[in-house]
């Protein structure tokens, strides 16, 4: 009897349990994504520093380098949707040693009252071709492992340099000389600063340099002061390895090498590394509410390094790229 009751009892049980009428009930596949569902924003910030050598030697360089800087921020401009600042400083530091440099300190050069280089500045080429005209009075004294921790002080980000760095964004250093670091700063320390810049994440930073690694003529020759091998330099650029190259400063492909640059760039900042690995079939990427669609004109999934590419070809502007996000499941999600 006891079990015929108890029997008689259970769908009552069960119907006390469920949901009042009306109410709304999730499915279990919606519960999930809730549960392990992933979002990404999408940040297409890149702060470029170029860390020009004003010193005597440099006139005929800088003249040949910025000839092609137009090269580079055009390589840039392809994807649209990029945020971009462009400044140029040089490696000219007071103190030890007297200067004449139009931009010591790591203090940004400045024309008609523009400092940096943005997406939405008018006739930007223009004046990057301006500001890459650092003259040749510095310092003999190069330091460009020491310009970064002054261009990015308090001091400096707070007043000359104020709206150009962002915490935000990818960095890119390029540096142009003809000499080597004569710093006291170390390759090690270098790196760490830049890398605590960016909060730990090395891959946020590149590091590029034009150097006269090979001495082939008379015509083209490292500073009289400066023979020795450029090992600080090329410590840094390895240490960011696919984030970080070197050419010639006399190279004859020297726009070539300016553009492949700015492509680097521009593959790093298209790029959305995931935290997670995602279950490839629920990814979707989004502008807003609207789904972008994967393939040549949208999106890819790289598998091998777990990142999702937004192609140059999305026809978006950098103000819509920031409302990008990528949508995912867990690959390891608990059931």
């Amino acid at each position: 009897m006891k079990t015929f009751i108890s029997l008689m009892l259970l769908p009552l049980l069960v119907l006390a349990c469920q949901a009042e009428p009306g109410s709304k009930k999730v499915p279990k596949r919606e519960r999930k994504i809730i549960k392990n569902g992933n979002v990404q924003s999408f940040n297409p910030k890149i702060d470029v520093l170029f860390i020009v050598d004003d010193s005597g030697s440099m006139s005929s360089h800088q003249t040949h380098f910025s000839a092609n800087a137009n090269i580079f921020i055009q390589e840039i401009l392809k994807s649209q949707f990029i945020d971009y600042h462009i400044g140029v400083t040089t490696s000219s530091v007071t103190g030890t040693f007297s200067t004449g440099s139009k931009a010591p300190d790591g203090e940004l050069m400045s024309y008609s009252g523009v400092n940096f280089v943005a997406n939405t500045t008018k006739f930007g080429e223009e004046y990057l071709a301006q500001l890459l005209k650092v003259g040749t009075s510095g310092a003999g004294s190069e330091e460009f492992l020491s310009i970064p921790p002054l261009t990015f002080s308090n001091l400096n980000i707070n007043g000359v340099n104020k709206g150009f760095y962002r915490d935000d964004a990818q960095l890119a250093i390029f540096v142009i000389t003809d000499a080597v670091d004569q710093s006291d700063v170390t390759s090690e320390h270098a790196i760490e600063f830049l890398v605590d810049l960016k909060g730990g994440d090395s891959r946020k930073i590149h590091y590029a340099a034009a150097i006269i690694d090979q001495v082939f003529d008379s015509s083209c020759r490292h500073d009289s002061f400066s023979n020795k091998d450029a090992v600080k330099m090329k410590a840094v650029i390895n240490f960011f390895q696919e984030r970080g190259s070197m050419f010639e400063l006399c190279s004859k492909n020297y726009g070539e090498s300016m553009a492949k640059v700015a492509k680097d760039i521009v593959k790093a900042v298209s790029t959305i590394n995931l935290d997670k690995l995602p279950d490839i079939r629920t990814i979707k990427v989004k502008l807003g509410d609207k789904e972008i669609v994967e393939g040549e004109n949208g999106w890819s999934y790289n598998d091998e390094t777990n990142s999702i590419k937004i192609s140059p070809k999305l026809n978006i502007t950098a103000k819509d790229a920031s409302k990008l996000s990528v949508h995912f499941e867990d690959f390891f999600k608990k059931e």
